[in-house]
Formats: C-alpha cells, sequence, structure tokens
C-alpha cells in the first residue's frame, strides 16, 4: 500500500504481513516522514484483532500511532488498520481517497 498524505508530501509505504493464524501482523513500513520512521522503528507485531475490531480510543495500533505522529489529520494510522484487515483477510484490497471538491 502507498499513502500520500497531502500538502506535507511525505509518501509512506506500507506491506502488511499476518501471522500463519492471522492474531498478529508484522508491518514493513517505508517512509519520508521522520514521524513515520521513528513509528516504523518502534512498533514491532501488532495484535491483529485489536487493530481491526478495537473502538479508536481502546486500539493498541492508535494509541501507538499517537505516541509518534503529532498530526491528528496524518492518514497513515487509518491506512495501517486497513492494510491489517487486508494481511489477516477481513477484508479485500480497495482504495480509499480523500477528494476536495
Amino acid at each position: 500500500m502507498t499513502v500520500n498524505a497531502g500538502v506535507c508530501r511525505f509518501i509512506t509505504k506500507i506491506h502488511a504481513i499476518g501471522s500463519d493464524d492471522y492474531m498478529s501482523v508484522r508491518f514493513i513500513i517505508e517512509s519520508d516522514c521522520p514521524n513515520v520512521k521513528e513509528f516504523a522503528a518502534a512498533v514491532g507485531d501488532v495484535d491483529s484483532m485489536n487493530a481491526v475490531a478495537a473502538p479508536i480510543m481502546d486500539n493498541e495500533l492508535m494509541k501507538r500511532c499517537s505516541e509518534f505522529l503529532p498530526h491528528p489529520a496524518c492518514p497513515v494510522p487509518c491506512a495501517l488498520v486497513k492494510a491489517c484487515e487486508v494481511a489477516i483477510d477481513s477484508a479485500l484490497k480497495k482504495d480509499v481517497t480523500f477528494n476536495f471538491q
């Protein structure tokens, strides 16, 4: 998955790999963003069920993102959840877009 974050012009590439039992996901993340780079170095394996099903305030992946990504409109956290869903076969690959009219 490739995320073009918009006005900051940072590009992030996300590859999510589900474990054999779909209980965890490992992310391989490349980014121009220094904050996303720090997150990528620290994230480790993620509990996939929590990442795709827990409400935002209880979601461990979102909490971890908030430690590193200071801008609340950053699309990377949402992209990580979508990539996680695909990695554990709980969603199909389908592009997501934000378009200003």
